[in-house]
């Protein structure tokens, strides 16, 4: 987008407003990146624009502006000072131009590029760099990409039609931009048959992404859930599910207390074993739900792998914790690598989902989510995802290897910290 005056007046006006150098010049072009550029939230970025031939823009005027509102710029440079009263209350402090005061590499050699901090979601979009004198201007486009991760994602599993499948579906929010969602199995197998992926944008636009899947729980003893952004940054979940209609109500607490007694003796070698150890993260929570005794309850269980050095008991936190109806037990392998299992006692009613963290005293972690029913109360779903079972609460466990943490019911949302940290000892740490 280009414009030029011509004429004996103008030209005149035009040499004694524009210093030689600029005026000489002649034609210039305004450059910009082609692609988006990406920042993630809160962060800073440049957003470059240069104008070409290199040439001192000194003396020239510079806009910074979301189109169309050329008259109004958030950042105006003029007379060869930033005009104060052009910004913008929401840019206030935020933005700087590049170039200025840096010498030859700055607006001396072209460089007009916009630094942004603090970025925030309304950041996202289009922006245009004008550059311009009496004689002629040009315009670039440039388009800003804010990154957010999204929640952990939310799994549940709800009988299938005809009883030999079961519906799992994935619930995961708060993602900029728009990502993707892929199921695999045990094997890391992508599943991509009989299943459905939906989309929504909430009013501060973050993405809620839903997909849904029937799957028969004898192709794989688990299988996962992967919300990822094109950059490969992602969240996973992994579940267990089991055939509807299985008893299992007084199995899995057999199959405990004989674990149980096995892992008495494997906790004193894995102690011995693994103090020369160095630390090593263990696989993602693998969640099962399993029938209660009473049918009023369900019998949780998280299970994570190749963990290094074993847990250790810590203080307590600022939640309540779920102290009853629960176990904990551990095991290790021939390389002394540490597999931590814990099991709970839980009411579905109490919470939409559950969370079972296990960490390293140094604050890394894996977390798994599940959204678990009472027996009996599943909808046979063949064509979409069971209702958003809530929005994802960010946990900072400090409690012992393994303990259950009331939280209040929460609800669909967006506002979700993008980066979830864990502080605590390796625990598995169950909460609601």
């Amino acid at each position: 987008m280009k414009r030029k005056h011509a004429g004996a007046l103008i030209c005149m006006l035009t040499a004694l407003a524009v210093p030689l150098s600029a005026a000489s010049a002649g034609d210039f072009s305004v450059s910009v990146p082609s692609a988006p550029v990406s920042v993630w939230l809160g962060d800073s970025v440049t957003l470059p624009c240069s104008v070409t031939p290199p040439m001192d823009v000194s003396p020239l005027e510079v806009r910074w502006y979301r189109p169309p509102h050329h008259n109004a710029p958030f950042l105006l440079y003029k007379d060869r000072r930033i005009e104060p009263s052009s910004q913008d209350n929401k840019y206030q402090g935020r933005v700087f131009l590049v170039g200025l005061g840096s010498g030859v590499g700055g607006l001396e050699g072209g460089n007009v590029s916009l630094s942004l901090r603090n970025v925030t979601m309304a950041d996202s979009g289009a922006y245009e760099c004008y550059v311009g004198s009496l004689q002629w201007y040009d315009v670039g486009r440039i388009s800003l990409q804010v990154n957010k991760l999204g929640s952990i994602p939310v799994l549940s599993v709800h009988p299938g039609v005809g009883g030999q499948q079961v519906n799992v579906s994935c619930v995961s929010d708060g993602w900029s931009p728009k990502p993707s969602l892929i199921w695999r199995n045990r094997e890391g197998r992508e599943l991509k048959d009989q299943q459905g992926l939906f989309y929504s944008t909430d009013p501060q636009g973050l993405v809620t992404v839903s997909g849904w899947l029937l799957f028969s729980p004898s192709d794989s003893g688990w299988l996962s859930c992967t919300v990822s952004l094109s950059g490969g940054d992602s969240r996973e979940g992994r579940v267990a599910p089991h055939t509807p209609g299985t008893d299992e109500s007084v199995g899995w607490i057999a199959r405990f207390i004989t674990l149980l007694v096995l892992s008495v003796s494997a906790i004193t070698v894995t102690v011995l074993f693994i103090r020369s150890r160095k630390t090593k993260l263990g696989s993602i929570p693998v969640l099962s739900v399993h029938p209660g005794v009473g049918g009023q309850q369900v019998n949780v269980s998280c299970v994570s792998d190749g963990w290094s050095p074993n847990p250790a008991s810590s203080g307590g936190t600022e939640r309540e914790e779920l102290k009853d109806q629960q176990g904990l037990f551990y095991s290790t392998d021939p390389q002394g690598l540490v597999t931590v299992s814990g099991w709970l006692l839980f009411s579905p009613s109490d919470s939409g989902w559950l969370s079972c963290t296990v960490s390293l005293s140094g604050g890394d972690s894996r977390e798994g989510r599940v959204a678990p029913h009472t027996p009996g109360t599943g909808k046979s779903e063949q064509s979409g995802p069971p209702s958003h079972p809530g929005q994802a609460v960010s946990l900072w466990p400090s409690c012992a290897p393994l303990c259950w943490v009331s939280l209040p019911v929460p609800r669909p949302s967006s506002t979700e910290s993008s980066s979830i940290k864990h502080s605590a000892e390796e625990d598995a740490v169950w909460s609601i």
